[in-house]
């Protein structure tokens, strides 16, 4: 009966459309908590619990939160922040202590560990290795999801730094910044996130992995981890890599096909918001929607022709393959949602 009203083949179109209209409506929402955040609004639901954690963490650190005086000043203490979070990971990942390794990995070698590190640390997370078969829990959490904060955080720092410039403000204090992306904005959102992917499946748990025996009477490791919050600061911080390294293609990250809609949206809606922030931080609205709406369709033609190419499929294979192209598709969700999912994660960096 449903296909008489709405064809089958229309369906990933619909819910292409709605995952983006979704995004374009929520926009605005988080662009005004963005303005209010990084334009030091006074906001007491938010004041009376997180700033004295920013004041205690600033003093602690010796700094006043002074705004930077040069684009200098403001980059230093970018890059040595980034120096400092980067050795960590580093050091993390060499080592790789027994606690959280259940199953006992040892440290990579020096210049996978370099490379990963430097990857994460500059939000391009390549991943030359297998996660599973690589690194404990602690090394995950300590090393890759760390630096999936940091490197996100500093984006959205910097990113308002030069939006205060653009509207004639102060430039800001990095340190500051940073602070208020996590406590504000990346921190709050990942754990909200993250508790929508726990209820729909995605686990959450710093259980060793599952040995189990296969059908054919093989033992094979399970893997499983606090992946929850993993993918969620990976899809809001625009990250890639992942937790398994299948990445959202494993259904340990991305079980259902609402789960796979919901990480689209979160790729889109960070960007988005901060483009909406620019028009209140300058005084024009009416701009950044112009600006919104430029970008919106821009991904637009993207996603219609990806995915109308990998809907129709290849010509030259009728005769073996009728329907859409399946080669690196996620055959879950159709190779029309691929492609959709294709064009946003490089549409925003997050691939």
């Amino acid at each position: 009966g449903c296909s008489v009203w709405f064809p089958a083949e229309m369906l990933p179109w619909f819910l292409a459309a709605l995952t983006l209209a979704a995004a374009a409506l929520t926009a605005p929402a988080l662009g005004s908590h963005l303005y209010a955040v990084f334009d030091d609004r006074p906001n007491p639901a938010w004041d009376r619990w997180v700033s004295p954690l920013e004041t205690t963490l600033l003093r602690w650190i010796g700094e006043t939160g002074r705004s930077a005086e040069s684009v200098a000043a403001y980059l230093q203490p970018l890059l040595l922040s980034n120096l400092l979070c980067g050795a960590v990971a580093l050091a993390l990942l060499l080592a790789q202590p027994g606690w959280l390794n259940p199953r006992g990995f040892s440290g990579l070698r020096w210049d996978l560990a370099l490379h990963t590190t430097i990857s994460f640390l500059t939000n391009t997370d390549q991943q030359h290795l297998i996660p599973e078969q690589s690194l404990g829990n602690l090394a995950q959490l300590g090393a890759m999801q760390f630096l999936m904060f940091v490197s996100a955080a500093s984006g959205l720092a910097v990113g308002f730094a030069v939006i205060r410039g653009f509207s004639g403000r102060a430039i800001g204090n990095f340190y500051r910044d940073l602070l208020r992306s996590l406590t504000r904005v990346l921190i709050p959102a990942s754990v909200l996130l993250a508790l929508f992917f726990l209820v729909s499946g995605v686990p959450m748990t710093l259980a060793p992995p599952l040995q189990i025996t296969t059908l054919d009477g093989a033992s094979q490791w399970l893997p499983r981890g606090p992946i929850a919050l993993f993918e969620a600061i990976k899809q809001l911080g625009e990250n890639g890599g992942g937790f398994i390294s299948a990445n959202s293609a494993h259904p340990y990250e991305n079980p259902t096909l609402l789960t796979n809609l919901v990480s689209t949206w979160a790729m889109l809606i960070i960007p988005a918001a901060t483009i909406d922030a620019f028009g209140r931080f300058v005084g024009n609205r009416r701009q950044s929607n112009q600006l919104l709406a430029l970008v919106f369709g821009l991904l637009l033609i993207g996603v219609t022709v990806a995915m109308a190419a990998e809907q129709a499929g290849n010509p030259l294979l009728t005769s073996w393959v009728s329907g859409g192209n399946l080669q690196g598709k996620e055959l879950r969700f159709g190779a029309p949602l691929t492609g959709f999912w294709s064009v946003v994660t490089t549409g925003t960096m997050t691939g």
